[in-house]
């Protein structure tokens, strides 16, 4: 199902299978690129997939340009409606994108009287990417006059000339790049909501690849099967060779479906 305008979610109702270590679930992809919310993983759309995922998590696929603005995780403390000082914003690789944060008093029926504040974002990729969080409008006292962003860029290589202005002057940030989710983090300083504030990658706009080395790792070094086994697997996985080749040498085991299905949704993702 779609959950609001930029997610698709996959919720597993298999129970897991204990010596794998997960649970699987059949979901279609539209036409387009789809980037996995949690751990980055690039897939390509209009077909349909068997998703494979331990506890700690269920499919929810962002499509390529997607912008989701949260609550950063610092202010989930408490039930308080009040609108966040600092903002986790996830911006998803691959193609343009736009989204507007609506923001009222949480409580009353004062939007009804246009007390509600929106906050226009946009993403344009390119070899430069762009990204603009426009001036907040409306009525500002709903939201503190000054914020905190932590913008994370999923499903990217790293980028390391980078540029933020708001309203002309440089915003200070502090960078830092996960290899295994493939997330470029940009921490800003505290900036006037009342500020364009625009981020230039250059020469950013590339997407990743998917880590497959280190995702099949993990699989294979928590699943209860024979060790020579887990070997075989993973030295196909990590070869050179191509990937139909390696499905083709993949089958040729001896091993469960759903251990080959897993390491085939790694291998066909993208």
């Amino acid at each position: 199902y779609y959950f609001g305008s930029e997610l698709i979610v996959c919720p597993i109702t298999k129970p897991i299978r204990k010596e794998l270590g997960v649970a699987k679930v059949k979901g279609w992809l539209p036409k387009g690129q789809y980037i996995d919310f949690f751990d980055g993983t690039i897939y390509e759309g209009n077909r349909k997939l068997t998703f494979y995922r331990g506890l700690d998590r269920i499919p929810v696929l962002a499509k390529a340009g997607a912008i989701v603005p949260m609550t950063h995780i610092d202010e989930v403390t408490t039930n308080d409606v009040a609108n966040p000082r600092k903002m986790e914003i996830k911006i998803f690789a691959g193609a343009d994108g736009e989204f507007t944060l609506y923001e009222d008093d949480g409580e009353t029926l004062g939007y009804e009287q246009n007390k509600y504040v929106t906050t226009r974002m946009s993403l344009l990729w390119y070899e430069t990417v762009t990204f603009t969080i426009d001036s907040a409008e409306g009525d500002l006292s709903l939201i503190p006059a000054k914020r905190e962003y932590q913008l994370e860029f999923v499903g990217i290589k790293d980028c390391n000339s980078v540029e933020v202005t708001g309203n002309g002057y440089d915003i200070k940030f502090h960078k830092k790049y996960n290899n295994k989710t493939n997330i470029l983090t940009l921490t800003l300083e505290p900036c006037q909501v009342g500020d364009k504030i625009r981020v230039i990658l250059y020469t950013g706009g590339q997407m990743a690849e998917n880590n497959v080395k280190e995702k099949a790792f993990e699989l294979l070094d928590s699943a209860q099967i024979e060790f020579n086994l887990k070997s075989d697997i993973y030295n196909i996985v990590t070869s050179e060779d191509s990937t139909a080749y390696k499905l083709g040498n993949l089958q040729a085991l001896d091993m469960d479906d759903d251990l080959e299905g897993a390491i085939t949704e790694m291998l066909l993702a993208k």
